[in-house]
């Protein structure tokens, strides 16, 4: 298994953040990042198939501000 695929089933399975993936092979957060897009998006968002079985499904909600007060 190469680094890029250990780090894409590391975010995927085990909910790492690339950050803390970046740091187990002393790797750079860009590098890290790169590879679990490319070789995640085509493997997981790309297969039609992913939701066969949900029978429901949630979003959470999450407000990001760059201020510490104001409107959204």
């Amino acid at each position: 298994m190469t680094v890029a695929w250990r780090a894409v089933a590391e975010v995927v399975l085990r909910s790492k953040s690339v950050l803390t993936c970046a740091r187990d092979p002393a790797c750079s957060w860009d590098m890290v990042n790169d590879a679990v897009l490319s070789r995640g998006l085509g493997h997981l968002v790309g297969d039609e198939r992913r939701f066969d079985g949900a029978r429901m499904m949630g979003v959470d909600e999450h407000v990001w501000r760059h201020a510490p007060r104001g409107t959204l």
